[in-house]
């Protein structure tokens, strides 16, 4: 991992269970990583927080 590019390096976060991307090397409540095609510029750092797209079940019971 550490050949890579820092800068093509995105680190996939669980931040008290709100998972995130974070551009660069994380290594605290790392989940994984991925590899871009294009580079973040050196001076930039960016933290996406991803949101829970499941929607709430309206049946607990889970009846048919």
């Amino acid at each position: 991992m550490r050949a890579q590019d820092p800068n093509l390096v995105w680190t996939v976060l669980d931040c008290d269970g709100q998972p995130s991307i974070a551009s660069g090397f994380h290594v605290v409540n790392r989940l994984g990583y991925l590899i871009a095609s294009v580079p973040v510029a050196p001076d930039h750092t960016y933290n996406v927080a991803c949101e829970d797209l499941t929607e709430p079940d309206d049946d607990p019971g889970g009846a048919v």
